[in-house]
């Protein structure tokens, strides 16, 4: 064991699914009491995170401490459900280190000796208090903030807080202020089995991620609900990680004879109790005979063009239908309430391109229309995806137009007018209308080699992380430069991945910045802005590379596995394969990502990796799609696959066996299926 002060923490194995801690509404997140760039009295700040599902307007609430130093706030401050605002003592950027200040408040300064910060409502209810102490359990920081751990753990307690050493602002004190603050720990789990006999042992890896400069304690344990298995302390506690590095340890978990028969979570969680994950990682895995079969459940198919969505059994039953407008542009997501939300072609469309949309509807069970927005205006327009977020917003992929004028000057060399990527983040308002809260450019992360007088003039085989704006892939240089068909967002990393049809590539960017930080290159988890984070599949894209290293030639799909499931984390893709130089047969690929923190690692010169899949399913001749189509892991290891243009969906296992197969009448963009306990009520009835 390492001979050094540590924060007492603990890992923990669980075969069990931890539901979201409670918090309060209201918590105070992250203190500056001692900054360096600036004098206390300019630099001074702390942070309010809403943590509730409504917005809070914090007029007439008050701020003091235990003494006699306290202010209320005057005027409109609204934070926003799942934001949160800044307070400090000077606004002024220029003076204040570097500060976006919320709220300037007076009539109270912050001890960087002991002190307390108490949130008061405006009937005098104390809501939030952090009350430090020198040193002696919180931290005392120099030149950076203190910041809480996570949300959803005691902000009362010391040991839930840390300092600030990953990221910095302004003129370089430590601290995220207005944006969520560094993770203290990771913890990921892979090489997981997906199935394991009673009486046999489950082995995986276990990684455990120590960014900070405080060496981390943490024990082992696995558990699960019910009488045959109890509690069991591992064979490694007290276990030691010194700060800055990364640990990964292989972990054996005995299963009794006695555990009956069925799935199990495995869960990797940090807290300071079995039954509090304040970070986590789980899969799924299946205690004796591998299940055979398709995976149960309830399957949506949208017919591209139409106007129905339907749900269809595992006996290929239609039984249930939504009609909304027509031209449906891609696939329709499902909500437990039984309403599905989907994208669809705009009343009249300003662009003219493959799987235009324009409009995205939200329709009730009972088929009335919940929401109904059109994003369609002469300068840009939705297309083919969305995908609703875990907070109630919405992602859409949209064409921006950008005139050959425009274009020219950033470097393109082609004449015409030019339709990059826009990604935004909707917040629905009302029935008709939305709030554009986040949004990221593919113009603004650009770099060409061809003229040294035009804007983003570069070295391309330099710069991964940017686009080449003159690389057209199988586009030929149309003005629909990206044709992106396919969104998914990662909350566990707060990242955004999408596919391109005409660059041969998916890319993952970063959905943590502010607008502002994605269309530059700095901020966020990852650091890197709205520059690219990662990308695979075509390293010509980016001069790292020839045509024998593309892997992929035509891209849909692209999505994350989600967590539970065997792969969970990695990348799975529908690869159309047009193109391909053995001949026309279309694969879906599964990949581990490089993931290195919220970041990726790429070797100087070399294309960012894996260099091959870590599972492929193919069919040469049967089995080929030269455009749409998309695949999903299901929860039982099995992959649901939609050949878009013939309507053909079937699901195999990891074998590659054909467990379930259905025949749609029309295209499809893709599909996916929901467990028959998904929804809140029988839909058979």
């Amino acid at each position: 064991m390492i001979p050094c002060a540590f924060v007492p923490l603990a890992l923990f194995f669980s075969l069990v699914l931890f539901g979201p801690p409670a918090a309060a509404e209201l918590v105070i997140t992250e203190i500056m009491q001692n900054p360096l760039a600036v004098e206390d009295a300019q630099g001074e700040y702390f942070e309010i995170a809403n943590l509730g599902v409504a917005d809070v307007d914090l007029a007439g609430y008050e701020l003091s401490d235990d003494d006699s130093d306290s202010f209320t706030i005057e005027g409109t401050l609204v934070v926003a459900a799942g934001d949160r605002v800044v307070l400090g003592r000077d606004g002024d950027p220029a003076s204040n280190g570097g500060l976006d200040v919320d709220y300037v408040f007076s009539g109270m300064r912050l001890s960087n000796r002991d002190d307390e910060l108490v949130l008061k409502g405006p009937s005098g209810t104390e809501l939030d208090r952090v009350a430090w102490d020198d040193g002696g359990t919180f931290p005392d920081p120099e030149g950076a903030s203190m910041s809480l751990v996570n949300s959803a753990a005691d902000n009362s307690l010391g040991a839930n807080w840390f300092e600030s050493r990953l990221e910095t602002f302004g003129e370089g004190d430590f601290g995220t202020p207005g944006a969520v603050n560094e993770d203290l720990v990771r913890v990921r789990i892979s090489n997981a089995p997906a199935q394991v006999d009673p009486g046999d042992r489950a082995e995986l890896d276990v990684t455990l991620e120590n960014p900070t400069g405080r060496a981390i304690q943490y024990d082992a344990w696995l558990k699960a609900e019910g009488d045959a298995l109890s509690r069991i302390l591992l064979s490694r506690p007290n276990l030691t990680m010194p700060g800055g590095f990364e640990l990964t340890q292989h972990v054996v978990l005995p299963v009794p004879a006695a555990v009956p028969e069925g799935r199990y979570t495995i869960s990797a969680n940090i807290g300071d109790a079995p039954d509090l994950a304040l970070w986590s990682d789980a899969v799924n895995i299946r205690v004796g005979t591998q299940e055979s079969g398709p995976f149960p459940g309830y399957t949506v198919i949208s017919s591209l063009g139409g106007s129905n969505t339907i749900l269809v059994d595992m006996e290929g039953n239609t039984i249930h239908a939504w009609t909304g407008a027509a031209s449906v542009a891609s696939m329709a997501h499902l909500f437990p309430d039984g309403s599905i939300m989907r994208p669809c072609r705009a009343r009249s469309p300003q662009f003219d391109g493959g799987a235009l949309g324009g409009r995205i509807q939200h329709i009730a069970w009972d088929g009335s229309i919940l929401w109904d927005y059109e994003w369609s205006t002469p300068e840009y327009c939705q297309h083919h995806d969305i995908e609703p977020m875990p907070n109630g917003n919405i992602l859409l992929i949209s064409w921006e137009r950008k005139t050959q004028a425009e274009a020219q000057l950033a470097g393109r060399s082609r004449s015409g007018e030019f339709w990059p990527l826009l990604i935004a983040e909707l917040e629905p308002v009302g029935t008709a209308d939305a709030r554009v809260v986040w949004e990221w450019h593919a113009f603004d992360h650009v770099i060409q080699d061809q003229y040294p007088t035009r804007d983003n003039y570069g070295v391309v085989a330099d710069h991964p992380e940017l686009l080449d704006i003159n690389y057209v892939g199988n586009g030929r240089g149309r003005e629909d430069w990206i044709h992106a068909n396919a969104i998914d967002y990662n909350p566990e990393l707060d990242q955004i991945v999408f596919s391109s049809h005409f660059l041969d590539e998916i890319y993952v960017i970063d959905h943590s910045t502010t607008i502002e930080e994605a269309a530059g290159d700095r901020g966020g988890k990852g650091g890197k802005g709205g520059d690219l984070l990662y990308r695979w599949g075509n390293s010509a894209a980016y001069d790292r590379g020839g045509s024998a290293d593309q892997v992929l030639h035509v891209v849909h799909g692209a999505n994350w596995i989600d967590g539970g499931m065997p792969g969970a984390g990695n990348l799975l893709m529908f690869n159309n394969g047009a193109g391909r130089p053995g001949g026309n047969f279309s694969s879906v690929e599964e990949i581990v990502a490089p993931v290195d923190g919220f970041g990726y690692s790429i070797s100087p010169g070399q294309p960012f990796g894996p260099a091959e899949p870590i599972w492929s399913y193919s069919d040469p001749g049967p089995f080929y799609a030269n455009h749409l189509s998309g695949a999903f892991r299901m929860p039982n290891g099995n992959t649901l696959i939609t050949e878009g243009t013939t309507g053909y969906i079937f699901e195999v296992t990891s074998d590659g066996e054909t467990v379930w197969d259905y025949q749609n009448a029309g295209n499809l963009a893709r599909v996916t299926r929901y467990p028959l306990d998904y929804l809140d009520f029988d839909p058979t009835r």
